[in-house]
């Protein structure tokens, strides 16, 4: 039901902005230019009369230059109608036959020989994105439910579908909130019994905020009513990937990787950017859908003094965002979506790594913003699936406000920043943040501020 839901909310609104826009392009051919636009999409001139066979000729031909441009501008939005009404029959009729499956369940509830052997611990749920998938589309609603029951974090695993992963990770949001309010309430209860009061405090307190983590993460699904987001990951260690919109139907794909600082704690800030970015390519483009991915799923440091000059974190992070992209690609239905890895800070530290050495990032693009380097010294470095190392520059973009004082992190850290240096494919302005300014004119609100309303970066 999810599901449907899910694709009346995307396909709906798509349908309905591609008929709007055709509207407006007949309501031009015919009323702004006496054109005759017939059902099928093609558009006849008027014919033109007169008496100088010169003067008419260019009329008509001018008259049927125009004609041919409505027509063909008309003929693309109804492709695009045609192709998102496909899209969304083959999406509401699968879930309708996993409906059909759930009253018939033809096993009784019983289950598979390999699901049963998983369970049983006999054999191993494979990892690898693509073979997970595939046993996946062939499970029943109750096979699934109980590999749920055998990993209440199976949600978190890539190549199971979005509209899945949202379904058991929300159930699991609720388990690890709850495991964590009965191990508050039993610390509490045991305040008067106690050794070590600073020790006890500590532990309180590491789970207030373990709490309110799981509170913002849910105030952020919650706050999605009007666009559906998605709950792609969520587990104990305080990581959690929210996406705007169904990744497995978009058109777009953008996954933003937050830098320093970056925790549950933090959330509502990325998806805050989320949706700035995903306002501004909806503006770009409104005849696509468009999906952004908060990915707070790794480790990130929270001190830029110390941890924030490690690579440790972005080694540890790569192979998992690595793994994330393949499932992107995996579970995504129809045509290929383009899909742009976003990254902040320290986030693209996280992306170089995830894209270099022995990993290969699926993705077409990369962003970097506000970049202190990205752990290799040159873009031909990075691996991007299908793209050979000659081209990856064309496919890497970057900016770096003037006054971000993220500019000062020397090279030995990092490698050098891609905004710095020749080589590194396109660089874009984001202008700098106006405000309290400090030595040298540096203004570390600009390291923030590539979201702001109005800014060109954004």
């Amino acid at each position: 039901m999810t599901a449907i839901a899910g694709v009346y909310s995307s396909f709906g609104k798509q349908l309905s902005q591609t008929k709007e826009a055709l509207a407006s392009v007949v309501d031009d051919a015919v009323a702004g230019a006496a054109m005759n636009v017939t059902d099928d999409g093609y558009v006849h001139a008027p014919e033109v009369s007169g008496g100088n066979a010169v003067a008419v000729a260019i009329l008509q031909g001018s008259l049927n230059g125009k004609a041919a441009w409505f027509q063909q501008r008309i003929q693309e939005l109804l492709r695009r109608a045609a192709y998102d009404d496909g899209r969304a029959t083959s999406a509401i009729r699968e879930a309708v036959s996993e409906l059909d499956l759930l009253r018939r369940d033809p096993n009784g509830g019983r289950l598979s020989q390999q699901v049963s052997d998983i369970v049983r611990g006999v054999t191993e749920l494979s990892g690898e994105p693509g073979a997970l998938h595939e046993l996946w589309a062939n499970l029943s609603p109750a096979e699934k439910d109980a590999l749920f029951d055998w990993d209440h974090s199976i949600g978190n695993r890539d190549g199971i579908p979005q509209i899945d992963r949202d379904h058991y990770n929300r159930a699991h949001l609720q388990e690890l909130r709850d495991a964590a309010r009965q191990r508050l309430d039993l610390l509490m209860s045991a305040h008067g019994a106690v050794s070590d009061e600073k020790s006890w405090s500590k532990q309180i307190d590491t789970i207030r905020a373990e709490i309110a983590g799981y509170d913002n993460v849910d105030a952020q699904l919650s706050a999605g009513s009007e666009r559906p987001r998605f709950l792609s990951l969520i587990d104990g260690n305080g990581h959690a990937v929210i996406a705007l919109e169904n990744p497995d139907v978009a058109d777009t794909v953008t996954t933003f990787v937050p830098g320093t600082g970056a925790n549950l704690g933090d959330v509502a800030t990325g998806v805050s950017r989320a949706e700035a970015m995903k306002d501004a390519a909806v503006a770009a483009d409104p005849y696509k859908v468009h999906s952004v991915v908060a990915w707070y799923g790794y480790d990130a440091p929270q001190s830029v003094t110390s941890d924030a000059t490690k690579s440790v974190f972005a080694e540890d992070a790569a192979p998992k965002l690595d793994r994330f992209q393949e499932g992107l690609r995996t579970t995504h239905e129809g045509q290929p979506s383009l899909n742009t890895m976003i990254g902040h800070s320290y986030g693209t530290t996280v992306i170089g790594h995830a894209a270099s050495g022995e990993h290969t990032l699926d993705a077409d693009r990369l962003v970097l913003v506000g970049s202190p380097g990205i752990g290799v010294d040159k873009a031909s470095e990075l691996n991007l699936t299908g793209v050979s190392s000659k081209e990856t520059s064309d496919h890497v973009y970057s900016t770096t406000a003037k006054n971000d004082p993220i500019r000062l992190t020397p090279n030995f850290i990092h490698g050098p920043q891609p905004v710095s240096n020749y080589g590194w494919g396109h660089s874009f302005d984001s202008g700098g943040v106006s405000g309290p300014w400090y030595t040298l004119g540096w203004n570390v609100d600009s390291h923030g501020g590539y979201w702001d309303p109005g800014n060109a970066g954004l």
